[in-house]
């Protein structure tokens, strides 16, 4: 389903180094599968390498199979910046955040958690997630989430953003010369501080 038709090999090669998934349907069981070699078209909005997933992977068991799964650190990390990118249209990705920060608050490292965040560049949709989980969803609000809140400003005025957009009348965000539109073009120019 993603691209939604065939591509010649040089459209593929290009299609590979330019996007980051292939989607697929099972029109029998009405199942939609994504198969990501990346985790966004644009690395710098997550820019966490393979290597750094895999040492920090932690184990579950499913089905009596032991199964490799990001860490808590990293799958905060991803739900944020996924969310963010999407200005959280899909509520269940919030709910996830909500869930991760209640079940496993004492788990997490939260100073540590927002430094990490904050030298990869995507400390702000980090807090801004957190922050909007709280809000939304009555989750938990770190102290450290809160004190990088307060410094940076854009935290709040992107959850403000992002609430406009959960709540917009007007779907889909992409009809040009909307406030939805024009809210979810100023949300992506807000996620990091710097141009990538």
């Amino acid at each position: 389903t993603h691209p939604d038709f065939e591509l010649t090999p040089r459209q593929g090669l290009v299609y590979i180094r330019n996007t980051h998934h292939f989607g697929y349907l099972s029109k029998d069981q009405g199942i939609k599968v994504e198969l990501h070699w990346r985790f966004g078209s644009n690395r710098f909005l997550f820019p966490v390498s393979f290597h750094e997933f895999w040492r920090d992977r932690q184990i579950l068991k499913l089905g009596g199979v032991d199964v490799a799964t990001l860490s808590l650190e990293h799958m905060m990390l991803l739900l944020c910046v996924h969310g963010s990118l999407h200005a959280w249209f899909r509520l269940f990705w919030l709910n996830d955040v909500a869930r991760l920060v209640s079940n496993h608050w004492a788990l997490f490292d939260w100073n540590g958690l927002m430094r990490h965040a904050a030298r990869l560049g995507i400390a702000r949709m980090v807090a801004g997630g957190v922050l909007l989980a709280n809000l939304m969803l009555g989750s938990p609000l770190p102290a450290a989430v809160r004190a990088f809140a307060e410094k940076d400003k854009k935290v709040h005025r992107l959850a403000k953003m992002s609430r406009y957009l959960i709540y917009a009348p007007v779907r889909p965000v992409h009809k040009p010369l909307t406030w939805a539109y024009i809210y979810m073009k100023l949300n992506r120019s807000l996620l990091r501080n710097d141009m990538r």
